[in-house]
């Protein structure tokens, strides 16, 4: 990412989702990535909500995976909340738009 990305538009988190603190997390994010077979789905999903920009989007990787049922679970339950988005689904990954 550091090589196609210019460096001062790039934050890299190496800690696990549940670990991100307010102050690490932006609230002018346009592109958030959730690798949802390792990760707490929903948590990262509210992490997500809070940094992204108005028209910012989520990639979710393994919503549809059945070996990592608990990713759809969460998005579910997410979307369950907040009935304003739109949703992109392709090649295994689901893309949100607010």
């Amino acid at each position: 990412m550091r090589k196609y990305a210019s460096a001062t538009n790039l934050r890299v988190f190496s800690k696990p989702s549940s670990d991100l603190t307010i102050e690490d997390t932006t609230v002018n994010c346009r592109f958030f990535h959730i690798d949802g077979g390792h990760r707490p789905v929903y948590t990262d999903l509210m992490t997500a909500d809070r940094a992204l920009l108005e028209e910012g989007v989520v990639a979710v990787d393994d919503v549809f995976n059945s070996n990592w049922p608990g990713v759809g679970e969460g998005v579910y339950r997410f979307f369950a909340e907040r009935r304003e988005v739109y949703l992109f689904i392709g090649f295994g990954i689901l893309l949100i738009r607010r």
